[in-house]
């Protein structure tokens, strides 16, 4: 996340000159930021915030970019895609911002990523995993002015299943994972991958997000088939359930 905010400080520097004498003529750098604060994420969004603050601290301490500082304006999404389409266009309208980080998940972010790429308004994504916060879907092809600061979620179970079988020599697996672009991705990507490597998927099994609380029917499922490993993709709350 701090290379993420610093990756939209090096955009701010370079592309400064060409914004509007309004943005130029203000006394500080405003870059925008929205995580969910608030609601079932709000431990993720809450981390993401510190490295955000710690990376702008550091930053003005040194004198901040051509002299100015750099001012955070902070946002909430709760999680929710509908508040970050309201956040991106005040962050672009109201707050004239000259970049922005996402500190938030997949499904807020890439609703908010087509009016960011729209207005030419740079943002980074610190760990959002779906194609769609880098790649216009519609146009087919990637965004110029969204980036990502992670790996897109197929990679990632890709990679855990290359470790599930390989390194722990798994055979039959069960999946368990959350309805959302999280769970989906990082799930599709482990299947695929563990079963190019000759692993033998059992069950795949989806629970709703948020609001799943008994995670007693899936896991008894699971049960029976008597697994050699168990995928579990999902955030700390539901984790710890299921653990």
């Amino acid at each position: 996340m701090k290379r993420a905010l610093l990756g939209v400080f090096l955009f701010a520097w370079v592309i400064l000159s060409a914004f509007s004498p309004a943005a130029v003529a203000q006394d500080t750098i405003k870059v925008g930021f929205f995580a969910p604060i608030t609601g079932p994420a709000a431990a993720d969004g809450a981390s993401a915030k510190h490295a955000v603050d710690l990376a702008v601290k550091e930053v003005n301490d040194a004198g901040g970019i051509r002299g100015k500082k750099v001012e955070l304006i902070v946002y909430d999404d709760r999680l929710n895609p509908q508040e970050a389409v309201a956040i991106a266009n005040k962050l672009i309208e109201k707050d004239k911002v000259v970049g922005v980080v996402s500190g938030s998940y997949s499904g807020p972010t890439r609703v908010a990523a087509p009016i960011f790429q729209k207005a030419g308004m740079p943002m980074v994504a610190g760990y959002a995993v779906h194609p769609d916060v880098t790649w216009d879907p519609k146009q087919r092809k990637p965004n110029d002015y969204c980036f990502r600061n992670g790996f897109l979620g197929e990679i990632e179970g890709a990679a855990a299943a290359e470790f599930a079988v390989k390194n722990l020599k798994a055979k039959k697996i069960s999946l368990i994972y959350m309805d959302n672009d999280f769970g989906r991705a990082i799930s599709a990507g482990f299947a695929e991958r563990a079963e190019k490597l000759g692993a033998t998927i059992l069950t795949k099994q989806m629970y709703r997000f948020p609001g799943e609380k008994d995670f007693r029917p899936f896991l008894t499922r699971i049960k029976e088939g008597n697994p050699d490993l168990i995928f579990a993709a999902g955030y700390y709350n539901e984790a710890a359930s299921i653990v």
